[in-house]
């Protein structure tokens, strides 16, 4: 078969280290819960897997904040490791984005005969 050149065209869909560095840059300089996960639009489930994720990575951090008698546990920040994290995607995005589409070399289509 001959090939020729096509083009791969990104998905526009979010991954999880997207994800994941959205919800450490919202966090960034402390910020409750419920702001992250408006920030980044995400249901309340996703929200907590996440969430759950990051702080058992140590991405983030949960910060005790004592008002009046009562502790306020659902304000979280980003880590010195979750800022080291948020550098490192923006270092390989900004490699990935430097051209917006790759070519690659595919197959030819097959044709299939009309029955």
């Amino acid at each position: 078969m001959i090939s020729k050149e096509c083009k791969v065209e990104c998905d526009l869909k979010r991954g999880r280290i997207d994800i994941m560095e959205n919800i450490l840059s919202a966090a960034n300089g402390r910020a409750k819960k419920t702001r992250i996960m408006y920030a980044c639009n995400l249901s309340f489930k996703q929200f907590h897997a996440y969430l759950d994720l990051l702080v058992s990575m140590g991405l983030l951090k949960p910060v005790a904040l004592k008002t009046e008698g009562s502790d306020d546990s659902s304000t979280y920040e980003t880590t010195e490791k979750g800022q080291g994290f948020i550098q490192a995607y923006r270092n390989l995005n900004a490699l990935c984005s430097s051209e917006s589409e790759v070519e690659v070399n595919c197959p030819e289509a097959v044709s299939t005969p009309a029955r």
